[in-house]
């Protein structure tokens, strides 16, 4: 059965702890993952691919596995057999998703086998309606197998570059290329070489519930507030008055549903619906608490509290788009990005721009002149 010599339970989001510098030619121990594989998994990570919903997509998921497969020599990939395990290590998931993101990493909290093994689970999850969208506003085809590679890299341990410049399969975002780059094959053989940020536990674990899972998203970046409006169905401000915690589509992941009471309106795109003050709206954003456990922990996405003022740039839910029931009206654009504290001071770290900060009342007033 596979082993797991360190108990990592992680979903790749971002990093919200520090860690020391590792080396200046393989970045900081941020450029990595806390996905950590034993010598035993690496020889035999078995894989399922599930296409769930591809919106219409063509999806070659095993080119991407073929391709971390074929360039590097540490993990060697093997078609699940559900014979010998009842649940693959890595779940290969294309499925349209009501967030808006391309795609996210996720593992699972340890679990026991019939033989009282310790295993470890992860998923790759591609969510063709945000990528298909994107395809039909001149993103090229190739978007599908870079997410799809993309995501991968996370569930080997890789997380987004420190550098920027840095070509590399992780970057977020399109940028040319769509395959395992010479850079990445070099921070795989870092990760699981003695020498590197693998060689001790200690080197790869910095977490104070590392039994719980946590998850990564790469959400769809806005580059000012102008194109984050425009993006939207709805912007308000609100207060969140009531939360609950749900899980959708069989993943076993948390959604947060938000009752939001909604005291000034900025954008309303959707005709059929004419919001006032005091209207009462639905918001589901992933993340929260399993019952019975801790936190579950997505690092780039903290949800909003309750009885909080926040401004919200918000999408509908078109139930066409979903083979399964979506129990919430909207979910904030941008993950981050579109929950807004409502301060005197208001600052979007999240965006790529540098016009990103701005007086309460000019903050407003923006929002108001759009």
């Amino acid at each position: 059965m596979k082993k797991l010599s360190v108990s990592i339970i992680l979903v790749l989001t971002g990093f919200l702890v520090s860690f020391s510098s590792v080396t200046a030619h393989h970045g900081t121990a941020n450029d990595y993952w806390h996905v950590y594989w034993s010598e035993s998994d690496r020889s035999n990570l078995q894989y399922n691919i599930d296409i769930v919903d591809d919106s219409g997509g063509n999806y070659n998921v095993s080119n991407s596995v073929n391709d971390w497969d074929n360039s590097q020599n540490y993990i060697d990939f093997v078609p699940w057999d559900s014979s010998q395990y009842p649940q693959p290590f890595l779940d290969i998931v294309v499925d349209s998703r009501a967030m808006d993101a391309w795609g996210q990493a996720v593992t699972n909290p340890s679990w026991q086998s019939t033989s009282d093994t310790t295993l470890i689970t992860t998923s790759a999850i591609v969510n063709s309606r945000t990528i298909e969208n994107s395809i039909n506003n001149g993103t090229p085809t190739a978007v599908r197998q870079k997410v799809t590679t993309h995501e991968i890299g996370h569930t080997l341990g890789l997380a987004h570059p420190s550098n920027s410049s840095r070509v590399s399969i992780m970057q977020q975002g399109w940028n040319g290329y769509s395959t395992v780059q010479s850079s990445d094959i070099e921070w795989i053989e870092f990760r699981y070489t003695n020498s590197g940020l693998g060689s001790t536990s200690s080197n790869i674990t910095d977490t104070d519930q590392p039994d719980q899972p946590e998850a990564i998203i790469d959400w769809i970046q806005y580059d000012n507030l102008e194109e984050m409006y425009e993006k939207s169905d709805l912007v308000v401000k609100a207060i969140p008055t009531q939360t609950n915690i749900i899980e959708l589509t069989n993943s076993e992941e948390p959604y947060t549903i938000n009752d939001l009471d909604i005291s000034e309106v900025y954008k309303n795109s959707i005709e059929t619906q004419n919001f006032q003050e005091n209207h009462t709206i639905k918001m589901g954003d992933i993340g929260g608490r399993y019952q019975g456990t801790n936190e579950y922990s997505v690092f780039n996405n903290e949800v909003v509290k309750e009885d909080q003022s926040y401004y919200l740039f918000l999408e509908k839910v078109d139930p066409a788009d979903y083979n399964y029931e979506v129990p919430y009206d909207y979910f904030p654009i941008g993950g981050p990005t579109g929950k807004i504290l409502e301060t005197e001071d208001i600052k979007i770290n999240e965006l790529a721009g540098e016009d990103n900060q701005w007086s309460r009342a000019d903050f407003e007033e923006k929002l108001l002149n759009q």
